[in-house]
């Protein structure tokens, strides 16, 4: 493979890998003052976890930050781009499901 087509699919790949990162983070950036909300009308001791999250969910919006990090620190260059998309990707498949499972702890703790 010619060496301008590795450097182009390495960058495509960390732009998508980029991208994912942000939607991971704006869609729970969108999604947890909602929570906020319900939680107020319940009046409920919130688990330390959900604490947490509540405090500290606009971290998430730095998600890209860290996809930019492994791409800079991964020693094998020919390879940054794979590892930059597949971060990207679990974030966006990850975060959100363990922001989820997180925020719903309230609403399962009011059925028992």
């Amino acid at each position: 493979m010619n060496m301008n087509n590795v450097v182009l699919r390495e960058r495509a790949l960390l732009s998508i890998g980029l991208l994912l990162a942000a939607i991971a983070g704006l869609v729970t950036f969108k999604a947890v003052p909602g929570f906020m909300d319900v939680f107020q009308s319940l009046g409920v001791d919130l688990p330390m976890l959900t604490l947490l999250a509540l405090q500290f969910y606009p971290a998430l919006l730095a998600l890209p930050l860290l996809v930019l990090a492994v791409w800079f620190a991964w020693p094998q260059k020919e390879k940054r781009g794979r590892v930059a998309f597949v971060v990207g990707a679990a974030s966006l498949l990850l975060v959100p499901l363990l922001l989820a499972a997180v925020m719903y702890l309230p609403i399962m703790g009011l059925g028992s």
